[in-house]
């Protein structure tokens, strides 16, 4: 009688310690799972936010950037995106032009755009910011 219950402590402690193993490795696949999810929207959602900085970068350079896009004679001012860019690969992309600034150096004379661009996902709060400052001779 003596050894049936020993060897009945022995297997429900042997169990125990299985059920506890299963546990941590289902809670470290979950956790990695999703922090890999996390992280591949975050990256998904900065190559939209950068997609449109060069969207803009172009139109700066081609002069067609103040006045049909945004009025840059105001600082903090939204830049309207058409829904082509707005909605651009299921992110909800927007951007300001935080200033223009034109500067002369000697004989030369430039403008300096500030901008900031955010792309997020609807159903998430992550999202990714991208600011630069660009140069258009």
């Amino acid at each position: 009688m003596h050894r049936k219950g020993i060897a009945l402590m022995t297997a429900v402690s042997l169990s125990a310690i299985a059920m506890v193993f299963t546990g941590v490795l289902l809670y470290l696949a979950t956790s990695t799972a999703k922090v890999t999810g996390m992280q591949r929207r975050y990256m998904a959602s900065l190559e939209a936010a950068k997609g449109v900085a060069y969207y803009l970068m172009k139109r700066m350079d081609d002069g067609t950037f103040c006045g049909s896009m945004v009025d840059c004679s105001k600082d903090n001012q939204t830049i309207s995106l058409d829904s082509t860019y707005k909605n651009l690969g299921g992110f909800n992309v927007n951007a300001t032009l935080i200033k223009r600034v034109q500067v002369s150096l000697g004989n030369q004379t430039f403008e300096l755009y500030s901008v900031r661009i955010t792309a997020s996902q609807n159903e998430t709060n992550e999202h990714s910011e991208v600011e630069f400052i660009y140069r258009v001779p």
